[in-house]
């Protein structure tokens, strides 16, 4: 076996080099399992292949540039390596700091654990074909001077692109993501599968065509200058509301307000989420029941037809109310401290109480609401369609209510509903504008 006093700094387009580094990979290799072996007091071939790193990049601590100036074919190094079988690389890929002068090629390869190309330089074309990730793969910090091809690729954890340099003529191609060959199709992605572009200014071109993970995350970048983003059948879940947030204003650079608005949709749940996890102020809690209404009434401004029938449902209710407003009180009593520590648990409580909830309603709420608008049906008549008016105010005497306590509810809950249906209809407007407004 060769032996090396030091790592190669520099390999260059020569046969003698590109031999140079198969055999500092096969002696740093069995270094490695010599170190390990002692350390663990064991014999060296009981050192398992995942305690191993193969280090194309520098060893150790200080992350000096190696530099690479032929075509670099990942699988024909791995296929020079001893004990390696179907084209699987059973250590982790240390690339970090490397210099890919020419082209490089990742093709054919399986990745059975950690792959680091943290700070590492692309001047040519670089290719990823055929291969699969089976572990985190890092590219944080990593410069693309040219394009790269993600083809036909199997993303099992998450792929990093942290803080990446990307200039007008770099152009990051995913195709053909978690697609099976023989189906013709895109195959349900593995539960970490995750493509992480963030911190970044997108100053070139990335495309997704065919490509279906579990998460997408964008937070912390931008499209500047002639940056251009581009997908065709993507699929992929928004890992936080910033990614949406992302993803909605590049449709809106493509007047695609309807996608947009899918997007809104989903960065304002995906930012109440994040609310939840915050400590409460009033604000806090104020920007949540903002979001929850706008849920409510009309999905973030996609469903007309539920903001319709939200005007509708909560004018008749307070109407109801002010009618009667000991049922009112009745109602706050039995359904708001229930609602409200369903609100505030989670998981297999948060079910329980809602459907202890759904109960009450169903079983309590909707007949007793049925008995007085049967009992009342003239009022009804006289009183619900004037309620809906928005400049109708109807004097509240003419519901036969006697007490002082029962008119100050009556009013109060008069006041709400006007306020609700104010409301409803403002949601109805914003959700029939959604094809011609940004």
């Amino acid at each position: 076996m060769i032996t090396f006093e030091e790592q190669p700094k520099v390999y260059n387009d020569t046969e003698e080099d590109k031999q140079k580094l198969i055999d500092w990979l096969i002696y740093d290799l069995n270094d490695q399992r010599e170190v390990i072996a002692r350390k663990k007091g064991i014999e060296k071939d009981k050192v398992e292949d995942k305690d191993l790193t193969l280090n194309i990049g520098l060893k150790g601590f200080f992350k000096i540039e190696i530099e690479i100036k032929f075509d670099f074919n990942f699988y024909a190094i791995l296929s020079s390596l001893p004990n390696i079988k179907n084209y699987t690389c059973p250590y982790k890929v240390n690339c970090e700091s490397v210099t890919f002068n020419r082209d490089t090629y990742f093709n054919f390869s399986t990745f059975a654990d950690k792959v680091d190309f943290n700070n590492a330089r692309f001047n040519g074309f670089a290719s990823f074909h055929n291969s699969t990730f089976i572990c985190e793969t890092n590219f944080n910090e990593a410069t693309f001077e040219n394009k790269v091809n993600f083809r036909y690729i199997k993303i099992k954890n998450t792929f990093n692109f942290e803080n990446i340099v990307l200039n007008e003529k770099s152009r990051i191609k995913f195709t053909y993501i978690n697609y099976d060959s023989y189906k013709k199709e895109l195959t349900e992605p593995h539960e970490k599968s995750k493509i992480k572009i963030s911190n970044t200014v997108i100053n070139g071109r990335i495309d997704f065509h065919n490509v279906k993970i579990k998460n997408i995350d964008f937070q912390g970048s931008n499209v500047m200058g002639a940056g251009f983003l581009n997908r065709i059948n993507f699929e992929a879940k928004c890992a936080n509301w910033e990614t949406a947030t992302f993803l909605k204003n590049e449709e809106l650079k493509r007047n695609n307000t309807i996608k947009a608005l899918e997007y809104k949709a989903i960065e304002k749940d995906l930012y109440e989420k994040e609310l939840m996890d915050k400590n409460k102020s009033m604000q806090v809690w104020g920007e949540i029941l903002s979001i929850k209404l706008s849920k409510l009434s009309n999905n973030h401004g996609q469903n007309w037809l539920r903001a319709v029938l939200f005007t509708f449902v909560s004018g008749f209710i307070f109407l109801t109310f002010s009618i009667k407003p000991l049922f009112f009180i009745q109602s706050l009593y039995i359904l708001l401290p229930i609602s409200v520590i369903a609100f505030l648990c989670k998981d297999i409580y948060k079910y329980l109480l809602n459907t202890v909830l759904i109960y009450i309603i169903l079983f309590w709420f909707t007949p007793f609401l049925y008995e007085i608008v049967c009992s009342n049906r003239l009022l009804y008549i006289d009183n619900f369609f004037p309620y809906l008016m928005p400049t109708s105010f109807k004097p509240i005497s003419s519901f036969n209510i006697t007490t002082d306590n029962e008119r100050l509810i009556s009013y109060a809950t008069y006041f709400m509903g006007k306020i609700a249906i104010g409301y409803g209809m403002v949601e109805i407007v914003q959700a029939f504008r959604k094809l011609n407004s940004k």
